[in-house]
């Protein structure tokens, strides 16, 4: 999705442009066009007409949901990846990912991450995965994890068999901020193949004006509703009590961290 990031999109289509290129991976890269009043739009056309496999989508101002779903559906590529038009992907994110994904045949590939603050600082996120309480084979599934959720329900570190995806009906829930969290705990539980690649290959910008992370403080309620969908949608798919606990109990905990963070923001 992009939404008045000029500031960073021309060297981030580069980099991912890059990374792609390197990896010899044939690939289709879809830019959103979310009806940004800055010069995004034409900044990603201009990118298009240089090269063929960038396909530029304009659109209404909808929302960062309803901009990842429309990506989902036009796209024709094996694999999808979210990522967010003001991060940074790290060299070989990209190869390591689709290798990973294709040897062990899985739905998911996880990688870790870190956080980039406005000084170029990096920091682990250590929710992004969590090496050390993860299943001793890959790929595994949910189950195999025991009790303990061994990443966040993010999505810029993921890779995603789109046929998985469009098979098990997964969309982001539309909501300003909160919105992965139903895609990404779906795309948890109903996944029968996970892997991992066990290197911090995203950074996360922090800190910045008007990007999600920054303005949460606008409508931290949203994880209730997503808390709210999540549990709904793992009913009707008729998922077993000690899932939709285990959910849960990792929902409740980003609940205290979004009250940490917007405190007297609520609305």
């Amino acid at each position: 999705p992009v939404y008045n990031e000029g500031d960073y999109i021309y060297n981030n289509v580069r980099t991912v442009r890059d990374l792609l290129n390197k990896a010899e991976i044939e690939h289709q890269f879809l830019l959103i066009d979310d009806g940004s009043p800055d010069a995004s739009g034409a900044m990603c056309d201009a990118w298009a007409e240089k090269d063929s496999r960038i396909r530029v989508i304009h659109q209404e101002n909808a929302g960062v949901s309803a901009a990842r779903n429309r990506g989902i559906e036009a796209a024709r590529g094996k694999w999808l990846w979210f990522a967010d038009a003001d991060d940074i992907a790290a060299p070989g994110l990209a190869e390591k990912m689709y290798r990973r994904g294709e040897e062990t045949d899985s739905d998911m590939v996880i990688c870790q991450a870190n956080f980039l603050d406005v000084d170029g600082k990096k920091t682990l996120m250590k929710n992004t995965l969590v090496v050390n309480r993860l299943p001793p084979a890959e790929p595994f599934s949910l189950p195999d994890a025991g009790t303990f959720l061994f990443t966040n329900s993010a999505v810029w570190n993921k890779l995603y068999r789109r046929d998985f995806v469009i098979g098990k009906d997964i969309r982001f829930q539309n909501l300003s901020s909160c919105n992965d969290v139903a895609f990404g705990v779906l795309a948890l539980a109903e996944a029968a193949r996970i892997c991992t690649v066990r290197e911090a290959l995203y950074n996360y910008r922090i800190g910045i004006s008007g990007n999600i992370s920054a303005s949460r403080g606008r409508c931290a309620a949203n994880i209730v509703m997503a808390a709210r969908y999540v549990r709904d949608e793992l009913e009707r798919r008729h998922f077993r009590q000690r899932i939709i606990d285990r959910f849960y109990a990792r929902i409740v905990h980003s609940f205290a961290y979004e009250y940490k963070q917007t405190a007297g923001c609520w609305q």
